[in-house]
């Protein structure tokens, strides 16, 4: 249905098109999610000790639960390690997550560039986070 006033035009949808318009949207997510799985498959499979190692540290954060959390507020004290698997560990940990999103930049930045690729980096980060899940998941599903 179409009303028309003076300068406003208003359409009343009947619920045959908002049930058809939400049922558009489904197919439309669906559709997405399909093209995210198509983009994961072709993308460099992640290894089985990269899994693993995020993994153990997932564990390790639920095992903790809130006592984990009370020590961390209660102790003060930084604990230097000096281990060099852990130490090495560390520094693959900093050049594969945060090396990758660095980003090139001409002259000194502004603030709202450092903003913009700041957000730009998060997004990468969240990407790269929703992407490995739905590889996960589709390696348990198989």
């Amino acid at each position: 249905v179409l009303l028309t006033l003076p300068n406003i035009t208003i359409f009343l949808r009947s619920r045959d098109s908002y049930l058809k318009r939400v049922q558009r949207e489904e197919n439309q997510s669906n559709e997405e999610i399909m093209e995210v799985n198509k983009n994961a498959e072709k993308l460099e499979p992640t290894s089985d000790e990269a899994i693993n190692e995020t993994e153990s540290l997932l564990s390790k954060d639920e095992q903790g639960g809130d006592d984990g959390i009370k020590a961390k507020k209660g102790s003060k004290k930084e604990v230097i390690v000096h281990e060099p698997a852990v130490l090495i560990e560390g520094v693959l940990f900093r050049a594969r997550y945060l090396g990758s999103t660095q980003l090139i930049c001409e002259g000194r930045p502004t603030k709202a560039s450092r903003m913009m690729q700041a957000q730009e980096a998060v997004a990468r980060v969240k990407v790269r986070k929703i992407l490995f899940y739905f590889i996960k998941i589709s390696k348990l599903s198989e």
